[in-house]
């Protein structure tokens, strides 16, 4: 009781701070400050542990019970109850044809696409179909080459069949427990970025579908992160057995040849660019293969600088000095590919040394023949015997580029129409709907196989 009496005192006190003339914010000597000077502190102190109690009890207080109430409110726009007997007939035939669209590892990442883009095409040709509605929990930038909405540049009549929103930043700042996703909210699908987030993972209400869009690999932020089996979420990630494949980078061979075009003179034989230094697996490698060949590395692992400001130019010019780059990965995972590969060695004329995914996983993505894998050599000093044969072998070496014969290009495309391709799978799970992952435990990590941080071998120096 003598507490509740104290507390009672600390906002009474702080009412008349706030309402006193400003005056008396600056002087001891005024009355009213007089009252209230020496237990300020400790009411301070008071109303600080009140606050933080009072606000975990509310959080606990909506954990516990707004999970059912989030169940309680359906929402559904299913296609099917809006189209006539014509329209559903024709998509009856297009399920037909089209090959199972949802998580599987039988088909490569491009056919996959290729036969979603198949199904959207085919889908903005039948009329009458009901939108749906995307809420994306993030800004949409953070969701890269979309342009921040739905794009489909092969069937711009389908991007009126979804919208796509942003959480609002009250719900998304403010909110308590479930509330703070879910509570009262109306959507189709919500999709949940888990790259270097650590947000919790809540109950989604019935007829709402998760998405979770994922860039990184699990061994980055542990095993326990992005929990897919609570709410069966939908899976999309550069990894092959996604539900909506987005790898960082695609090769699209193209159909007409030309020229080959050789790469120019280059004195310096290999350059890497690593500024995340935490992967150590990645660095010992580098430092092995340093004891037999020269390795410039460029960034804040390295002796040599590049500003952030020109990096474009930074690779460009590193580019013209070197004829191979180190597209070292700071995790060894399933399909883990990303700009390092494209971007830094190939976009600027250097032979890719690749280290992070399986070899058949880089022949898959890439453009054929482009690329040497440390996997493919027992040792370092072995891997260095071969890029100085390489060195010395002009012909040998320019094997490597013969791909540019194809006039292919290096596409984002996977990323662009992310919203497109998933407008169309939720009006697809209205006929098949997705598999459930088999359990509430299943996470990134159970599903995205990874051989760890610092997976490097003991290999002979000598």
């Amino acid at each position: 009781m003598r507490f509740v009496h104290f507390f009672r005192g600390c906002i009474r006190n702080l009412f008349i701070s706030l309402t006193s003339p400003p005056s008396c914010w600056r002087t001891t000597n005024c009355i009213i400050n007089k009252k209230i000077h020496r237990s300020w502190k400790q009411c301070f102190f008071i109303l600080i542990f009140a606050t933080i109690f009072t606000y975990g009890f509310l959080y606990i207080f909506a954990l516990a019970f707004t999970a059912s109430w989030t169940m309680a409110l359906p929402f559904s726009s299913s296609s099917i109850a809006y189209l006539n007997s014509k329209a559903r007939q024709e998509v009856s035939n297009l399920v037909e044809q089209t090959p199972y669209l949802w998580r599987q590892v039988n088909y490569t990442v491009k056919e996959r696409i290729q036969a979603q883009q198949d199904w959207v095409v085919g889908l903005s040709k039948i009329a009458d179909i009901q939108p749906k509605k995307i809420v994306i929990e993030m800004p949409s930038g953070y969701f890269y080459f979309t342009g921040g909405g739905l794009r489909c540049p092969y069937a711009p009549k389908f991007e009126s069949r979804c919208s796509v929103e942003e959480m609002t930043s009250t719900r998304w700042w403010f909110g308590l427990g479930p509330w703070r996703y879910f509570f009262g909210l109306e959507a189709d699908a919500v999709v949940t970025i888990h790259n270097e987030d650590f947000r919790p993972t809540f109950k989604v209400p019935t007829g709402m579908r998760q998405v979770f869009y994922i860039l990184e690999p699990p061994q980055k932020w542990g095993p326990g992160r992005a929990p897919l089996g609570y709410n069966d979420a939908l899976l999309a990630s550069y990894w092959r057995g996604s539900d909506i494949p987005i790898p960082y980078r695609q090769w699209i061979p193209g159909k007409d040849s030309r020229q080959e075009q050789r790469p120019i003179n280059k004195r310096r034989l290999v350059a890497a660019m690593i500024s995340n230094c935490w992967s150590k697996g990645r660095l010992k490698y580098i430092k092995y293969l340093q004891q037999f060949i020269p390795v410039d590395v460029y960034g804040s692992c390295g002796s040599f600088s590049c500003a952030k400001s020109n990096y474009s130019g930074c690779l460009a010019a590193i580019g013209q000095q070197y004829k191979f780059f180190l597209s070292f990965e700071n995790n060894k995972c399933e399909d883990y590919i990303t700009e390092k590969f494209f971007e830094n060695a190939l976009n600027y004329d250097m032979v890719p040394v690749v280290f992070g995914a399986r070899p058949s996983d880089y022949a898959e993505a890439g453009p054929p023949s482009s690329f040497i894998a440390v996997d493919n050599y027992r040792s370092p000093r072995d891997l260095a015997d071969y890029l100085l044969h390489l060195d010395k072998n002009d012909d040998k070496y320019a094997e490597y580029f013969a791909w540019r014969k194809e006039n292919g290009e290096i596409s984002t495309g996977a990323h662009a129409d992310f919203f497109c391709r998933l407008c169309g799978l939720l009006h697809y799970a209205d006929y098949i709907p997705p598999p459930s992952w088999g359990g509430a435990s299943v996470t990134w990590a159970s599903v995205n196989k990874c051989l760890g941080k610092d997976s490097v071998e003991p290999w002979p120096t000598e």
